[in-house]
């Protein structure tokens, strides 16, 4: 039975990613709309979506999208508000839903909103094989908020969209490849020759897809009063993905008395997930594995001036009540100067694990020299050192929780002849 009173219309013309991806849809939505007062459609054309060439699957999205518009059209005619309308749709799913939208712009309306999950970026990109209106774009609904899972500058890379096409388009891990997952070089061309998908090769593209029911799962649970629930925060990064890697975007945040997100006094700042909120390109971080939505944490290693020039990545992996975080910095300079002084660093910890009632944490530094790796054996000389001369290390979350080690000058030195150097150190709750 479909009532027209309900809340809002969700619909989910998902992509069959593979032989696995219509089963895991299928078999979450119900749970995970359990809670809310909706009505919930699923557009299974797993047939089509499987191709048997991409380029097919691909073409179908047209055929698809368009059968789906007539749907919500007579829908619209029986009385349902088209801005209660919310589709869902995950890789090719999402220019489905960009392609149902047409046929209702046409009549002069707009859904009020579309998600789309890691939209498919093979045949989609630019409006040189496929026209904007065969394809998702923020014209599409009144409200388009896209996630990019497993996007990449290159053609031949990255199953997922790169460019921002929705009114936010967030980011997770700066959108390539996601923790966790070992994605192939050129996967475009590598599935080509291979003839076939694996869960390996798809892992950060399906991404999308696992965050965004999280998201629902974390929502729920929020409504029922789980202090568990953590929300996906995200943030603008004025410096684009490059400031985001380098950990250099960390906002500051002040938590109300549910311990979530206000919603109502930060623009720079959003909220990926079905409770969505942002505006514009956003970013977040998070842990490699389900659950994925953590505590982010943004570490900043002071380096002294007698520091000389470096290329390598250092490692800081923290120990702390059974719990560990490690970040990946990189660190590449010729000359140290003040842009260079800091070296900052993104990572994710359990959700609430770090808190203000956490007062020490063990740390381990490890630095990872690539000169010996890039270098032949017989090359004698070299520009870089390996060792670091560290004055202070920094770990904080969002909400004002720091901990701190302060030493001027504390050597990070390879001593055994190997690629690693190794330093032990305690971080403190008190500023130093």
């Amino acid at each position: 039975m479909f009532s027209r009173s309900t809340r809002r219309v969700k619909e989910n013309p998902n992509f069959a990613e593979s032989k696995f991806g219509e089963r895991v849809i299928s078999r979450n939505n119900n749970s995970n709309f359990s809670q809310y007062d909706c009505n919930v459609i699923l557009m299974d054309w797993h047939r089509g979506a499987r191709g048997p060439q991409y380029a097919v699957a691909a073409a179908n999205t047209e055929l698809v999208g368009r059968q789906l518009g007539i749907l919500l059209n007579k829908m619209v005619e029986k009385g349902l508000d088209v801005r209660k309308i919310h589709l869902i749709g995950f890789s090719l799913g999402a220019h489905v839903a960009g392609t149902a939208s047409e046929s209702l712009k046409n009549r002069g309306l707009l859904l009020g909103r579309i998600t789309g999950l890691d939209p498919a970026s093979p045949l989609f990109r630019g409006n040189y094989l496929r026209e904007q209106y065969k394809k998702l774009d923020r014209s599409d609904a009144k409200f388009v908020d896209v996630i990019h899972t497993d996007g990449s500058p290159s053609v031949t890379d990255g199953f997922g969209l790169w460019d921002p096409i929705g009114h936010v388009d967030f980011y997770p891990n700066g959108g390539q490849e996601q923790p966790g997952c070992h994605d192939v070089r050129d996967s475009i061309i590598v599935t080509q020759f291979e003839r076939g998908l694996s869960r390996e090769i798809v892992c950060s593209h399906i991404r999308a897809f696992l965050l965004f029911k999280e998201s629902l799962v974390n929502m729920v649970a929020k409504q029922k009063e789980n202090k568990t629930a953590c929300d996906f925060t995200a943030y603008n990064c004025p410096g684009g993905i490059e400031s985001f890697e380098n950990g250099h975007c960390f906002p500051q945040l002040e938590r109300n008395e549910s311990s979530s997100l206000d919603p109502s006094y930060r623009f720079d700042i959003g909220r990926f997930g079905e409770d969505v909120k942002g505006e514009g390109v956003m970013y977040f971080s998070t842990k490699d594995s389900s659950q994925f939505c953590g505590t982010q944490l943004q570490a900043s290693v002071q380096l002294s001036p007698k520091t000389g020039p470096v290329n390598g990545v250092l490692q800081l992996q923290l120990f702390y009540s059974n719990h560990s975080v490690i970040f990946q910095i990189q660190c590449k300079f010729l000359d140290i100067s003040n842009s260079f002084t800091h070296l900052n660093g993104l990572a994710t910890a359990e959700y609430n694990s770090m808190d203000k009632h956490v007062e020490t944490i063990q740390a381990r530094l490890n630095y990872l020299d690539f000169t010996n790796i890039e270098m032949p054996s017989n090359h004698s000389i070299s520009l870089y050192t390996s060792v670091l001369f560290i004055d202070k290390v920094v770990v904080r979350d969002m909400y004002g929780n720091s901990w701190q080690y302060c030493e001027k000058g504390t050597v990070l030195e390879d001593k055994t002849g190997q690629r690693y150097g190794l330093l032990n150190i305690t971080l403190k709750k008190a500023s130093c």
